[in-house]
């Protein structure tokens, strides 16, 4: 796939010129605009990094979030990257170098939708530790927290072993220890 990768870069400067024609013509856009859609559509490709061909709607999806996520980009803009891709895959089509439009059927309130349920599955983990930590704040004979979890990347932040010194420490000189000890 390197190769049509490759020829793809060859052919991406005339493809676009063309594209710029076509979006003067067919749209009436100002020279300042097609240079802006022009910008969105080649970020949009630096992203993926796939020739046009091979772009799914999935592809385009994991954009829009990056966009949304990383650069904090609000709906309306988000909304007129997803046009400039549209307007392009519409002019790939009318040349025949796409048999289909990868966004068919993609919408900003689909998305919309789908983010909100991502950031969601993010935040709700962290909402329920926060209420776990208040109550034990708040609970008079609650005086340790231990959090556990499962899985390579997780990290409590402390050495356990330095820990268990401690614990073995304040046993030693009959400092209060917590209940079950």
């Amino acid at each position: 796939m390197s190769k049509l990768i490759e020829l793809e870069c060859l052919r991406k400067k005339s493809i676009m010129e063309e594209f710029s024609q076509y979006l003067m013509n067919c749209y009436k856009m100002s020279p300042a605009k097609v240079k802006f859609c022009i910008n969105m559509v080649r970020k949009f490709h630096n992203y993926v990094g796939k020739p046009y061909a091979y772009i799914k709607q999935d592809d385009i999806r994991n954009y829009l979030f990056a966009l949304r996520e990383h650069e904090r980009l609000k709906d309306s803009s988000i909304d007129i990257h997803l046009v400039a891709i549209k307007k392009f895959y519409q002019y790939l089509l009318s040349r025949g170098e796409v048999s289909e439009i990868p966004l068919e059927g993609l919408k900003i309130s689909d998305l919309k939708r789908e983010f909100q349920q991502k950031m969601d599955n993010v935040f709700m983990p962290i909402k329920g530790w926060v209420k776990a930590l208040q109550d034990a704040q708040e609970d008079p004979n609650a005086c340790m927290v231990v959090v556990t979890a499962v899985g390579a990347v997780f990290c409590t932040g402390e050495d356990a072993k330095s820990i268990l010194l401690l614990l073995e420490k304040m046993h030693n000189n009959n400092y209060d220890l917590p209940p079950n000890y």
